[in-house]
């Protein structure tokens, strides 16, 4: 089976071009037949004039018996053999007529050789009146053959047109059945391959990138044009992404951006060393817990840290040793304090602790000497091993203070204080030893 378009039309066009030539040729012999049925009707005129005449010349022959009559009857008898021989319709009644013509020229050439002389006596038919009555006889034969041949003629060529109007109209109605069923065959073929590269469309439209268009019952220039849409689908696969994909990639960086912003949040409010609350977010967390404490009635404690002999150590071991020494205290601080209390790191080697709805204040001490204990443990940083003191100043909302900065003010003296003891004690100590 033909399996293209293309070739398809070529055969239709063809098959139209053969129909066109049929009727062209059918019209064509219908031409000719009558053509030729109107020359033998002609012809058949013609030599109907020429018995006519003939028989003109005959009647006045046997009106007068004159011989220049008798000579125009020959002349006429001639004529007609001429226009018998020049017929080309061969058929019994030609030959009829022929050989009684022939018959006539005898009889006329014995007419001339035996004159015009009375043959028999009255009363009777004489050899002359025989030789006139064949004459009539003859004429009458010639037309009543001229007039069998012109209904046969007519007859036939009746019978010719009627003949080629059924071939025609049968190889009409074939061709023509056979054009249409064809090109019935390419309309359903056409409308199937439109409606593959339609519905194949439709799901580029909707984002299907991965389906393919069926082309095995395809014709070659659908298969193309499919091949051609399938080389796009994947283009526009290798340089795009799916709905779905788009919508993961989309979902992934908006879930990026805000792990971003909550870091970003989280390292403006936190100390990048250690993890605990810069000065300002420490500053509004106290805020906001001493608003608290306003409303309830409950106590507020703040921790003013301040590490021993830190200098010496970071002088001593470096900044890398100093950092992860602030670094492991800074975790000691987040885990000593409970999920209510906050810290955070203001300076160098400075930490403040709020200690958060408290109804008094009677275990701070204890809480202090536990927390000096647990920061004073040795820390061991790649191989060396290192420890610090810390000084504890304590202020208490709303005892020492009113406001952040009044408590923080007071914690912090209170830890000058304690380190200034720590001092005092050193040197008398060394007094004594």
């Amino acid at each position: 089976m033909i399996r293209s378009i293309s070739r398809k039309l070529l055969l239709l066009l063809i098959s139209t071009l053969l129909l066109f030539g049929l009727i062209i040729f059918s019209l064509w012999s219908l031409a000719q037949d009558q053509a030729q049925t109107r020359n033998n009707l002609e012809s058949i005129m013609q030599i109907q004039l020429s018995i006519d005449s003939l028989r003109s010349q005959l009647w006045g022959f046997l009106q007068y018996e004159d011989t220049d009559m008798l000579k125009q009857v020959s002349v006429a008898q001639r004529k007609l053999s001429e226009k018998l021989e020049q017929f080309a319709y061969s058929d019994r009644y030609t030959r009829n007529m022929i050989r009684m013509n022939e018959h006539l020229s005898v009889l006329v050439a014995q007419e001339i050789k035996s004159g015009l002389s009375a043959m028999t006596r009255e009363g009777q038919m004489s050899g002359r009146d025989l030789l006139h009555a064949r004459y009539n006889m003859l004429v009458q034969n010639m037309t009543e053959n001229l007039l069998d041949l012109q209904r046969k003629t007519l007859n036939q060529s009746r019978k010719n047109q009627q003949i080629t109007l059924l071939l025609t109209a049968a190889n009409l109605l074939i061709f023509s059945a056979f054009v249409w069923v064809f090109a019935l065959l390419i309309y359903r073929h056409f409308q199937y391959g439109f409606k593959a590269l339609k519905h194949g469309f439709h799901e580029l439209s909707q984002g299907k990138l991965s389906s393919q268009i069926e082309t095995s019952h395809l014709d070659s220039e659908f298969v193309s044009l499919a091949e051609l849409f399938h080389q796009m689908k994947s283009a526009l696969r290798k340089t795009m992404v799916s709905r779905d994909d788009l919508q993961t990639e989309v979902h992934r960086q908006t879930e990026e951006l805000k792990a971003q912003k909550e870091r970003l949040l989280f390292l403006s409010e936190h100390d990048y060393l250690t993890g605990l609350l810069n000065r300002r977010a420490f500053e509004e967390h106290l805020e906001r817990a001493l608003i608290k404490a306003n409303r309830s009635g409950v106590k507020v404690v703040v921790l003013f840290l301040d590490l021993d002999k830190f200098k010496q150590i970071n002088d001593n071991h470096g900044h890398e040793i100093g950092d992860e020494l602030i670094r492991s205290i800074g975790q000691r601080i987040h885990h000593h304090i409970r999920t209510s209390d906050f810290a955070g790191r203001i300076g160098g080697d400075e930490f403040v602790i709020c200690l958060d709805l408290l109804e008094n204040i009677d275990c701070i001490e204890a809480r202090i000497q536990r927390l000096s204990e647990e920061i004073s443990q040795p820390v061991s940083v790649n191989d060396v091993q290192v420890s610090v003191g810390v000084s504890i100043g304590m202020s208490c909302f709303p005892d020492d203070a009113s406001n952040k900065q009044g408590l923080l003010s007071h914690a912090d003296k209170s830890m000058y204080n304690v380190k200034y003891s720590k001092r005092i004690e050193r040197l008398d100590i060394s007094d004594v030893v």
